[in-house]
């Protein structure tokens, strides 16, 4: 899945035209096209953002959800994750059972479920009025209601005894981007950049050459490596703007 279609090569062989030394014509449609696809690729890993709305699954997902998604028409992109910790602490100090959910924007929660292996496997869902979420920055807060009395007396237990369980917290939620054409023009402006980039690169033009145009003759020159940076830190400022400023703690 991607947020291009083949409508997408037109505006590109247009910025390239731009480049007198690159003959667009003899570029071909599939060629553009995966220039787009390996920009929207690098883009979203280097943002960690999912360009569209993705289904997130946890690893105990069954084949037959994953086949659904891919079966469907038009097929429903989706990701696949481990279970989250039940942390003893995760009620403790005004936490309020927080959740920091793997991919964000959170665009929507499906279930949360608390789930104990086997032997004794039992599952509690998460009553959903009881889900409070931070879409931005992915924090999922748990506030009890009436209903806590359907807690299981494991999962209680566990709490009690200090220790962090792996892989007990199974979520299904939506995350990504909606409408990213059109509520962030400047992410579709970046990855025909990319494209083109990619396209520079390919050709390996030198660093400067000489421009004739309409009898005029001009020297140009041009660096790859400082227009790719300039194109990642613009990538890092939206990624700060969609997701928030990151932060490192030493």
């Amino acid at each position: 899945m991607s947020i291009f279609s083949a409508v997408d090569i037109q505006p590109l062989r247009e910025r390239l035209s731009g480049w007198p030394t690159i003959n667009a014509s003899d570029l071909g449609d599939p060629y553009l096209f995966a220039k787009l696809l390996a920009a929207e690729g690098y883009a979203s890993a280097r943002m960690r953002v999912f360009f569209e709305p993705t289904e997130i699954l946890p690893e105990a997902a069954t084949q037959a959800e994953r086949d659904a998604f891919d079966e469907a028409e038009p097929p429903i992109p989706w990701a696949e994750e481990p279970g989250y910790p039940v942390d003893p602490e995760a009620f403790h100090n005004e936490r309020w059972g927080l959740i920091q959910a793997r991919h964000r924007p959170v665009i929507q929660i499906h279930s949360i479920k608390y789930v104990y292996p086997q032997p004794l496997t039992t599952v509690f869902d998460v009553p959903a009025e009881w889900i409070r979420i931070d879409r931005k920055y992915g924090q999922i807060s748990l506030l009890p209601g009436p209903v806590s009395a359907q807690i299981p007396l494991w999962s209680l237990s566990l709490m009690g005894a200090g220790r962090v369980v792996p892989h007990v917290i199974q979520v299904r939620y939506q995350a990504g981007l909606k409408n990213a054409r059109t509520k962030y023009p400047h992410l579709l402006d970046l990855l025909y950049r990319l494209a083109l980039l990619g396209i520079l690169r390919d050709q390996f033009l030198p660093q400067s050459g000489s421009i004739s145009a309409d009898g005029l003759s001009e020297s140009a020159s041009f660096d790859l490596d400082k227009f790719g940076g300039q194109l990642n830190s613009e990538i890092d400022a939206l990624r700060d703007a969609i997701l928030g400023i990151r932060m490192t703690v030493l």
